[in-house]
């Protein structure tokens, strides 16, 4: 079967360099007809990669050998070469005419000069090669190989397809809103604003909208609504009063001078004047409209949809989604450059608004000098660390998750340019400016009249170049549109003022040697009067772009310039003549301020300081006076940045880094905290949850040993947030901090009173500060130094030989113990060399100091400058970890930005090492534990929680095996242990307690369980456990065995005739009832005795037959009993 018609999809295999791309043309219409300006673009993903394939089906005849075609590679937009150095030609000879659609598989030739393209038969998939490169041991870099691990994982999965869901949110709508004579709403995309973007993908827009410079009438809302929900716009209603208060006052005169390094504590731009009473309402009015905002983007919000926020507009909205969206995937772009330190830290509101934009997942920049100013101030204020992650991004840690920070810079919608150049008028208003100024160079500039945009210091430049450089006079003209900027208030009309007599000084004192011409052309117009259109002829018909803007964000003014003398050129060749420092045809020059964003992009420019006029006279010069050759390589490199990165490539860049965020879809794994703008969301560990204390209690109710070992500050006691003072009179021994409450001491004391207990207290602190508040306790074990040094809670149980005796401060015979070290001390020697070095540092760096701590050397820089500190730290670091090698020590960092400390210790110190070295000792002892309770707040806390998880899967693991009965009276129960911190905060522990109220209400709890045992009384199910187990004892060698067992203690019950008998304990783990099976079955196995948490731990006797329910209710007299800690039923 015969088709006049097949459709083809060109598929090829190009392993080419980064920035190129492929195309095809052919000698067929619909392949361009070799017309290289015609081709068709191929397109790759990094999960296709090397495989180009057209977008879409090409129908092409399917005649044999009608179709010839060949594959050309694009470099930044622009021709490079043809495949095989253009000998390649291709046909469609091979594949059969009954076919309706057909793919190519083709495989590109390479140049044989060309290194970065490989041969077809030698080419192999890309991540297949960079894995196998990334994990040979050629390459030794971590990051290449986490890198190669990351690209793997990520490729196929977050790749932007048509499916996925966007909500741009800014504070104005990307729309233009018209009104007919007869009241007929209508609205249109604003083709100008950078958000109007059209993607393949379900877009939606949410932003407030006005007309006619004022908000829309309430009676007028529903029709605004509905007509631009045509366009996927939701808008968010503003009234006139909250809008000016938040846009013109808040906004412009507060924001807005400050993200652009501008801090006038005397000027006109001062709002801090303004009175407490009155910014207090200011924040009130921009939380308000933050919070209108978030109301808006959860009614449109769909599970799965990114949040793409734009603008400091906005700089709270992050955060407030995150409180009702924790699994949302939130991005945040700035359009502005964002301020130093030293200039952010003058609002009163600065920590409250960092935080709102840490309420993202990824933070956008247009250059890294904008993010290097944010992670600083994040760094200082916040004390929040950053680094570069897996991926190569820059990652900011927070609340137990990680930010992203990206830094790509924005170009113009290309296909818009494009075709606004190709319309009629713009080449006849491109033809009306040249003729305004004929013969002449037209040096051009677009610029707001506000004070930021520098065209006062411009014509400052221009004076001193034409004093020095008479002979251009009569040969060019500057030509200058100021826009207006009426929200700017007094300083526009400032502003317009100063310019406005500026220029007309110039043209007077230059107007006689201009042959009767202005040499500076000047004229305002309003953004309406100035699009795209308009400024693209203007641009068009100059030779040179010149802005001098002290600080600017977003400037694309370049790039449209660039695009628009290059297409000028094709567009109206008439126009343009040769002129002594004019510029070629297609070609323009460009000078830019350094401080504008695009400077760092358009590589071609010419860069000059504006503040140093005689830097701006020289670039004028030079630009002049130029070579054709530098001319035209200069206007090469600046087209290849504004071709190449489009405002939709710039897009689908940002969306693909915050779709390709890691964040868990679970909203359990994420926990609030705090109050107002203290509140924050907590990314927390799978399977994190609040401390069940319930299982706590009944785990600790049935274990026969347990062993509770527990933090001191911040766990046992608050640990109070002390000064910088404070915390160096502290450090250096002249004040001690706060000591355990009498309510404390009590509960310790019960607790180390149960026989079945070993209880611990552990700390980072010294031998004679644990000494001073719990040297008196007999049977609580201490660590100090973080077990380092450690004293046994009973010296009955103590078999381990060595250690040193350490008497505390306190001349009290009872507060001197003996303490062991957990290790040989060893060689000392290296405290005298670490102090050495510290103390170099110390004169050093300010605000740092030394602190030892009984077997540790501390350097703390929390006092000193953050940046400066750290760095030092990082130096010292190093140079530490190069002298102490010889020892048996460790040097490690600690603390976060605004407390940090560099610590060196005995090697293989830690908490988690002290509590397997308790449980081991113990298992010597054959006092197996049951039951484990491991509770601390910090970092230094970490090891011990570890140390349990593996205690707990070891003993798991154990468990599997058959085990012989114990020594305490039967088979070895499975471990309880329970790893807790204090506080809600990402951790390795398995639950968390708010605070150390709830610390000392569990072990409180924990107490009374303990009382209940020394009870005299029994619980209805301790009395029915008597009764069913009376006739069982009779019968059942096991229990017999387990009732006659030296580990069981002895106690002493009253009978009805008053008499006391001796009674064992009944078995830790028997129960009356069998438990279930894991196949659902309850029967009990013949010959088989189980083990379950027991009905009571009241005594049972052994000879049960002795005493009744009848008897022993009538023994009780409740006005002669003490019923301390009885539990009734």
């Amino acid at each position: 079967m015969n088709h006049s018609m097949i459709e083809v999809v060109f598929k090829v295999e190009a392993p080419i360099g980064c920035g190129e791309e492929i195309r095809v043309i052919g000698n067929v219409p619909a392949l361009g007809c070799n017309d290289r300006s015609r081709s068709i673009p191929l397109v790759c993903s990094p999960a296709t990669y090397p495989w180009w394939t057209t977008k879409e089906g090409i129908f092409l005849p399917g005649e044999a050998g009608a179709v010839q075609y060949r594959y050309c590679i694009y470099s930044g937009g622009k021709f490079k070469c043809y495949e095989g150095e253009g000998n390649i030609q291709r046909n469609l000879d091979e594949f059969k005419n009954d076919k309706l659609l057909v793919e190519t598989e083709d495989k590109l030739h390479c140049l044989s000069n060309d290194s970065r393209l490989s041969d077809v038969s030698t080419s192999l998939n890309v991540k297949t090669s960079l894995n196998k490169v990334f994990a040979s041991s050629e390459v030794r870099s971590f990051r290449a190989r986490q890198f190669a691990s990351w690209s793997h994982r990520v490729h196929m999965d977050h790749q932007l397809v048509s499916q996925d869901g966007v909500i741009i949110v800014s504070y104005f709508l990307p729309v233009i809103l018209s009104k007919s004579k007869e009241g007929k709403w209508s609205a249109a995309w604003d083709g100008e604003n950078l958000l109007s973007l059209q993607m393949d993908m379900r877009l939606i827009w949410i932003g407030s909208i006005r007309f006619a410079n004022a908000s829309i009438p309430v009676e007028e809302e529903e029709a605004v609504s509905a007509v631009l929900a045509e366009l996927n716009c939701y808008p968010v209603f503003i009234n006139q009063n909250t809008h000016f208060q938040f846009y013109d006052i808040f906004c412009k005169k507060n924001l807005w001078p400050i993200m652009h390094h501008i801090a006038d504590v005397y000027g006109p731009l001062n709002q801090n004047d303004i009175g407490a009473k009155a910014q207090q309402n200011l924040w009130f009015v921009y939380s308000t409209v933050h919070k209108l905002f978030r109301e808006k983007i959860l009614e449109v919000y769909h599970e799965g949809y990114l949040i793409w926020i734009h603008g400091f507009h906005l700089m709270l909205l992050p955060n407030f989604l995150r409180r009702r969206l924790p699994v949302a995937k939130i991005g945040y772009f700035f359009h502005t450059p964002f301020p130093s330190s030293e200039i952010w830290r003058t609002m009163s509101r600065r920590e409250d608004l960092l935080r709102g934009i840490l309420g993202a997942d990824q933070i956008g920049f247009h250059l890294f000098e904008y993010a290097r100013h944010f992670l600083t101030n994040v760094r200082r204020l916040l004390g929040c660390s950053y680094e570069m992650n897996a991926a190569g991004m820059m990652t900011v840690t927070v609340d137990g998750r990680e930010v992203v920070i990206t830094c790509i810079h924005v170009g113009v919608d290309l296909p818009r340019v494009d075709d606004i150049l190709k319309i009629d008028s713009t080449t006849a208003e491109m033809k009306l400016w040249k003729s305004k100024f004929p013969n002449k160079v037209i040096v051009a500039g677009i610029d707001r009249l506000e004070r930021l945009k520098g065209i006062p210091l411009k014509l400052i430049a221009i004076d001193q170049f034409l004093e020095e450089n008479s002979h251009w006079l009569g040969k060019l003209v500057f030509a200058i549109i100021g826009i207006s900027a009426g929200e700017r208030g007094q300083d526009y009309i400032q502003t317009q003022h100063d310019v406005k007599v500026t220029v007309n000084r110039l043209n007077d004192k230059y107007r006689s040697r201009c042959q009767g011409g202005d040499i500076i052309y000047f004229e305002e117009r309003s953004d309406r009067e100035i699009r795209l259109a308009q400024r693209l002829a203007f641009f068009g018909a100059s030779d040179i772009l010149f802005i001098t803007a002290p600080r600017d964000g977003l400037n694309r003014y370049p790039m449209e310039f660039t695009l628009a003398r290059n297409r000028a050129g094709h567009a109206a060749p008439e126009i343009f003549t040769s002129l002594p420092g004019a510029c070629a045809r297609s070609e323009g020059l460009v000078i830019v301020s350094e401080f504008i964003s695009s400077a760092r992009v358009m590589r071609g420019a010419l860069t000059v300081n504006p503040w140093n006029t005689a830097d701006v006279k020289e670039a004028i010069v030079a630009a002049l006076d130029m070579s054709p050759a530098e001319r035209a390589e200069r206007n090469r490199r600046n087209l290849e940045y504004a071709t190449r990165l489009t405002s939709t490539n710039w897009a689908t860049h940002v969306l693909c880094d915050l779709k390709s965020v890691e964040k868990s879809t679970d909203p359990n794994a994420n926990y609030a905290v705090g109050f107002g703008m203290q509140y924050k969301v907590m990314d927390l560990k799978s399977g994190f949850h609040a401390l069940n204390v319930k299982e706590v209690c009944n785990s600790y109710r049935s274990a026969r040993s347990r062993l509770i070992i527990m933090d001191w500050g911040g766990t046992l006691v608050t640990d109070v947030k002390v000064d910088k003072l404070q915390a160096y009179a502290i450090a250096k021994g002249h004040a001690h901090r706060d000591g355990p409450t009498s309510e404390l001491k009590s509960v310790i004391e019960a607790l180390c009173a149960d026989p079945k207990n070993y209880v611990f207290v552990v700390s980072g602190r010294e031998v004679p500060a644990l000494s001073q508040f719990f040297g008196n306790f007999t049977d609580l074990g201490l660590g100090a130094e973080h077990g380092f040094y450690y004293r046994w809670p009973r010296d009955e149980f103590i078999s381990d030989t060595g250690g040193v005796a350490i008497s505390s401060h306190s001349g009290s015979p009872s507060n001197v113990g003996k303490w062991k070290t957990i290790m040989e001390v060893g060689d000392q020697s290296w405290k005298d060399s670490a102090k050495l070095l510290m103390d170099i540092y110390t004169q050093r760096t300010h605000g740092t100091y030394i602190e030892q701590k009984g077997n540790a050397l501390i350097w703390q820089y929390r006092d000193a400058d953050p940046e400066f500190g750290f760095l030092q730290s990082k130096e010292l670091e190093e140079h530490l970890t190069e002298i102490m090698s010889p020892y048996a020590v460790q040097v490690i960092r600690g603390g976060g930005v605004s407390d940090g400390y560099i610590e060196i210790r005995p090697a293989g110190v830690s908490k988690g090492l002290f509590l397997e070295h308790i449980v081991n000792h113990l298992k010597s002892l054959k006092n197996d534990c049951d039951f484990i309770l491991a509770i601390g707040d910090d970092a230094t806390d970490e090891p011990m929680f570890e140390a349990v998880a593996r205690i707990q899967e070891k003993e798991k693991a154990t468990s599997r095996e058959s085990r012989s009965p114990t020594q305490r009276g039967g088979p070895s129960p499975e471990l309880s242990a329970f790893s807790v911190t204090v506080g809600k905060k990402p951790t390795l522990a398995h639950g968390y307690l708010d605070d150390t109220n709830a610390v000392l209400e569990l072990l409180t709890t924990l107490c009374k369980y303990t009382q209940r045992d020394k009870s005299k009384f029994y619980s209805t199910a301790d009395l029915m456990a008597i009764n069913s187990l009376s006739s069982e004892s009779q019968h059942n060698p096991v229990f017999n065995s387990l009732s006659e067992s030296p580990g069981n203690r002895s106690k002493k019950i009253s009978s009805s005739d008053g008499n006391f008998q001796d009674i064992e304990p009944r078995p830790p783990s028997v129960s009356i009832m069998p438990p279930k099976s894991s196949s659902g079955d309850p029967s009990l196995e013949d010959d088989e005795l189980f083990y379950l948490p027991p009905v009571g731990p009241a005594a049972i006797p052994r000879n049960a037959s002795l005493i009744n329910m009848t008897e022993y209710m009538n023994s009780i007299q409740e006005s002669n009993q003490e019923d301390d800690g009885a539990i009734f039923f």
